[in-house]
């Protein structure tokens, strides 16, 4: 006869469930995408730098650099944003009482 723990084994059973790991997962990914939402509403921001050369024996300066900043922000994004935030964040309670319903 074995020795076994049949608690341990139970409760080992419950944790290693698939459909409860795949729940975890979808979890973690409505809380992402709601992350994304709220990040889509904020403005972007890109700088650039360049180095130039160019080998005109008559220029004056035959290499120059630039440096620049561009701020742009999708206005269709911020107006859309908060019904988009509100239905990402009604997934992601959603998925988590999915996942409570399953353990």
């Amino acid at each position: 006869m074995l020795n076994v723990n049949f608690a341990t084994l139970e409760q080992t059973a419950l944790l290693s469930r698939p459909e409860l790991r795949e729940q975890d997962y979808q979890v973690r990914i409505h809380a992402a995408e709601t992350r994304k939402t709220l990040l889509c509403m904020l403005p972007g921001l890109e700088i650039s730098a360049r180095g130039h050369y160019d080998s005109n024996a008559f220029m004056v300066n035959q290499s120059w650099a630039d440096v620049g900043v561009k701020v742009t922000w999708n206005l269709f994004n911020l107006l859309s944003g908060p019904a988009a935030y509100k239905t990402a964040k009604a997934n992601e309670s959603v998925s988590e009482v999915q996942r409570q319903y399953r353990s």
